[in-house]
């Protein structure tokens, strides 16, 4: 009574009450509880499987890997109590500090740091998405808890620049009263103006215009008209003989100094050239034109805005950035999971007094110069991977009562639903979409892969460990080999002692390593506990094991 009583008045919000206790249904030689059990029934699972056979092929998956990591959480607690054991003794507390020779010989004596079993290999990785194997760009980190947060992360792959400007201090750091963005929301042209400095200098340095006459140079800020013709971008400045080029007419004043830098073009219902898509390194940029626009925000030019290709991947997170404390809330993260590899995934909400839905964006589409029915498709969405909890979580969502398990592994029950999940995401490969684009059949990985992130693994015995259950979903799943792609996380101190080893584990299925500051500090005071004081978090960062990190993942 009291606890609802406190629910119902918390900071005067309603707060919905339910039991935290679920009942199990027993199937396949287990009790799965029930919201799990439903969901995998109704909404995971395709027409043609069964779901009897589906958790009986898990509960063979639990019965072999259970036992194996349960054993290797074990060596952590051993291998920590010699660790313990020699930074308690008062004669090794200098080699500690100094990370002596004496000191790394002990480790390895020890098996903390593993030696490399075998000679570092080239990675055999296949296949990947351009996103990873390729092309460099911003990589998200999304709650998979909130379907809203989830969709805004895998739309972010194209966003104005001239909204991200404007709306931050990155043009303006220190505005004077003229420079400030109104309370009331309306638009400032002083402060639009310092955008458009910025936006046309950007420009100018990355995809220079030349005249079309004497190769001089020519910036975006003079571009008044626009024209493609002859396979070439041209615009004009409104001082020769190219003005009136946005209707068609003259010729261009300036080009492309790189003319391959053109990709494609769309054009608009009155029949004018709307969009330009430039390339540099893999990424693109598309000029939005519109005079009328562009004179209502005092723009001199008919450029209107500029949108440019940002996130390229994004992490929807299972793990450190979400709080799923029980069935109903990991079922929750499950299913936003599932509407994402789907593709049908929406959010509903109330914004400035209008209901919006959000939905995953379509693919980006345009004509490609003298190849009209060859168009140029540019992916509209980042590269989405799923992060999974570490092996060191448990949960009683699923219980095995002939191997008397109580709870199981829940890295086990995040990599069933998230492999399956996206084997919808695969099944799209045989889709043909429209010459449009207009298609919902929207596609994450167009190399048929499966991407998972492996938090928290302790050295190369655990990677190895981590790719046997891979191995195992993926004939459970009946899946090609290396099907499912593994990122690993380089935040233990034992995986970047052995950072090499490990990677050679996952050689075929690894599409990343990462650096990651708050979880390797927190497990460098963890292993050192007992040898003192660690610094504070400012003098921490300039330490030799912080630096010898960073430096030894890369150089891996």
């Amino acid at each position: 009574a009291e606890s609802q009583a406190l629910g119902a008045g918390h900071l005067g919000r309603a707060v919905p009450q339910r039991d935290m206790a679920s009942a199990y249904v027993t199937i396949g030689g287990l009790q799965v509880a029930a919201p799990l059990a439903t969901f995998v029934e109704e909404e995971l699972l395709g027409a043609a499987d069964d779901a009897q056979a589906f958790w009986e092929a898990f509960r063979g998956l639990i019965e072999e890997a259970a036992p194996q990591n349960a054993a290797l959480l074990q060596q952590r607690k051993a291998l920590q109590a010699l660790v313990d054991e020699y930074h308690e003794d008062v004669e090794h507390q200098e080699d500690v500090r100094v990370g002596s020779a004496a000191y790394r010989a002990f480790l390895q004596e020890i098996g903390y740091a593993a030696g490399s079993s075998s000679p570092p290999q080239q990675l055999a990785t296949e296949p990947v998405d351009a996103e990873v194997r390729s092309v460099a760009g911003v990589q998200l980190v999304v709650p998979c808890d909130n379907p809203r947060y989830a969709l805004n992360a895998a739309n972010a792959r194209w966003l104005s620049l001239l909204d991200a400007l404007y709306g931050t201090d990155a043009v303006v750091p220190h505005p004077a009263a003229t420079e400030r963005i109104p309370e009331d929301g309306s638009y400032n042209p002083v402060r639009g103006a310092k955008v458009m400095d910025f936006v046309f200098s950007f420009l100018d340095s990355f995809f220079p215009l030349v005249s079309s006459g004497t190769e001089a140079p020519i910036s975006y800020r003079r571009a008044v008209g626009f024209t493609v013709e002859k396979e070439v971008f041209g615009i004009s400045d409104g001082e020769g003989e190219g003005e009136g080029v946005g209707e068609g007419e003259g010729t261009p004043s300036g080009v492309l100094a790189n003319p391959s830098q053109f990709k494609g073009f769309a054009m608009s219902e009155a029949g004018e050239v709307s969009q330009v898509v430039l390339e540099y390194h893999d990424l693109h940029v598309i000029l939005c034109f519109d005079a009328d626009k562009a004179r209502s925000l005092g723009f001199d030019s008919s450029l209107a805005d500029v949108i440019v290709e940002s996130a390229l991947t994004a992490i929807c997170d299972f793990e450190d950035s979400v709080a799923a404390v029980d069935v109903h809330d990991k079922v929750n993260v499950y299913r936003t999971w599932l509407g994402l590899m789907k593709g049908d995934l929406t959010a509903t909400f109330a914004k400035k007094g209008a209901t919006v839905q959000r939905r995953l964006k379509a693919d980006k589409v345009f004509t490609r110069t003298g190849h009209a029915d060859d168009p140029v498709v540019l992916h509209g969405r980042a590269l989405l991977m799923c992060r999974n909890v570490g092996m060191q979580m448990y949960t009683d969502m699923v219980k095995h009562p002939a191997a008397d398990l109580d709870a199981i592994p829940e890295a086990f029950v995040d990599l069933l639903v998230s492999a399956k999940a996206a084997q919808y995401d695969l099944q799209k490969a045989d889709a043909q979409q429209t010459a449009k684009g207009s298609s919902r059949l929207l596609r994450n990985s167009r190399m048929g892969s499966v991407y998972i992130v492996k938090p928290k693994m302790h050295g190369p015995a655990e990677v190895a460990f981590n790719n046997m259950l891979f191995n195992a979903m993926e004939d459970m799943l009946g899946l090609k080999r290396n099907t499912l792609k593994m990122g690993v996380m380089d935040e233990e101190r034992r995986t970047s002692l052995s950072l090499v080893s490990c990677m050679h584990e996952v050689r075929e299925r690894l599409v990343f390593i990462n650096t990651g500051f708050l979880d390797r500090t927190g497990d460098e005071i963890h292993t050192a506990m007992k040898a003192g004081p660690v610094y504070g978090k400012r003098q921490m960062k300039s330490q030799a094991w912080l630096k010898a990190y960073e430096d030894g993942n890369v150089d891996a």
